[in-house]
């Protein structure tokens, strides 16, 4: 628990990187849905699963209140812009009662137009799903360590059609839990002799203690991962594990529908790797937004540049893997470089379907050996001769 309470006196670096996405990522995401004229959409909802007090003891806004504050601008921007109220719903859900008292106070300013809960997001998933089909719902899910995240529960939040979800996986914790049940599972193992008996002279058994915590530990990951998958990694060398969790993870995001998973390295004090910030949509058009937003984020200064350099690497994969993909993707084709549809566009399509970051288009456009329409300032590819 001190960590969590410390969390609040303050917002480090990689905090206010996080909550730079989220708010680059909100505005974004309900214009998107809400501003056709004439659409059927009259509201969206986000929803804070671990909102916190609303904001650190210095008074800076942490992810509700950043969130409530981008959905009356949406709001009032979008009801003008369209000619008819539309809403932008904030639901911000905490578990700890002291928290969630200072959190209900700040919501109470604004009317009704956002609500506070007490509890977890487990508790009010029922009462939000009714809505799926009509609301597009974004869930930020940013829990301390692994136990509050419950694979049903994000596999519910993920049940409607335009549903999308933004968590944070944390890394660290999901190690000390796997060393925890590591650690009692060696023990637990009899030594065989070289004559194919148990040794007499067995290791010491686990303390209760030590026994008591990989309990924890096991029932923590599995209800995390759904089932023992998360076991798979147990068996790799100790530096290939937390790379491994994260994949697993994202594997398990697109099994519960997801078509695009982004997983994000966030890098704190010290050039540390602090967590993953994971992105699971089924809309490629919200793929492209979260990682343009995840590049306004870095540009904004708010961590160092070596933080950025690092999470640019932990995030994009190699420009020419992107670029034989393209061509695949294209072959026996002529298509430009823009274009109205992604199946005409090469960059809609990169930022759409392919791991492509905002930041390397340059490069993707320069190895995929463009051609000048005459007369224009187009590009245009020539895909014609791929098989």
């Amino acid at each position: 628990m001190v960590q969590s309470a410390r969390h609040f006196e303050s917002f480090e670096p990689h905090t206010l990187l996080k909550h730079a996405i989220l708010r680059a990522y909100e505005e974004r995401w309900a214009r998107v849905l809400l501003v056709r004229t004439g659409s059927p959409r009259r509201r969206v909802r986000i929803v804070d699963a671990c909102a916190g007090a609303g904001q650190d003891e210095s008074g800076n806004p942490g992810s509700p209140l950043i969130s409530i504050h981008e959905a009356e601008k949406a709001r009032e921007q979008l009801s003008t812009m369209r000619g008819e109220p539309v809403e932008v719903q904030v639901v911000a859900i905490e578990k700890d009662r002291a928290r969630f008292a200072q959190l209900s106070q700040l919501v109470q300013e604004f009317h009704g137009r956002h609500t506070a809960h007490c509890g977890t997001l487990g508790d009010y998933i029922a009462r939000l799903e009714p809505d799926f089909g009509n609301t597009p719902t974004l869930f930020f899910i940013d829990p301390f360590g692994m136990e509050p995240l419950q694979a049903e529960v994000v596999h519910r939040a993920l049940g409607g059609p335009q549903n999308e979800v933004l968590l944070l996986f944390a890394d660290q914790a999901a190690l000390r839990h796997i060393g925890a049940a590591a650690a009692v599972e060696v023990a637990d193992d009899p030594v065989l002799s070289l004559f194919g008996g148990e040794e007499a002279a067995q290791p010491p058994m686990p303390s209760k203690e030590l026994k008591l915590t990989a309990d924890a530990a096991i029932r923590i990951m599995t209800a995390a991962f759904g089932d023992e998958r998360w076991r798979r990694v147990m068996s790799l060398a100790p530096e290939r594990r937390r790379q491994a969790l994260v994949d697993l993870y994202g594997e398990l995001l697109k099994s519960m529908g997801a078509r695009h998973v982004l997983s994000l390295p966030m890098i704190g004090k010290g050039s540390r790797l602090k967590y993953h910030l994971m992105f699971a949509t089924r809309s490629g058009k919200g793929y492209e937004v979260m990682k343009d937003s995840v590049e306004r984020a870095w540009n904004g200064e708010l961590v160092a540049d070596k933080a950025v350099q690092m999470m640019r690497m932990g995030v994009a994969a190699p420009s020419t893997v992107i670029a034989q993909s393209i061509r695949t993707h294209f072959a026996g084709r002529r298509v430009a470089w823009t274009g109205d549809r992604s199946t005409d566009s090469v960059r809609v399509y990169a930022l759409q379907e392919t791991a492509a970051m905002p930041h390397q288009l340059e490069e993707i456009k320069q190895l995929l050996a463009p051609l000048r329409v005459p007369g224009e300032r187009a590009f245009v590819y020539d895909f014609r001769q791929v098989r």
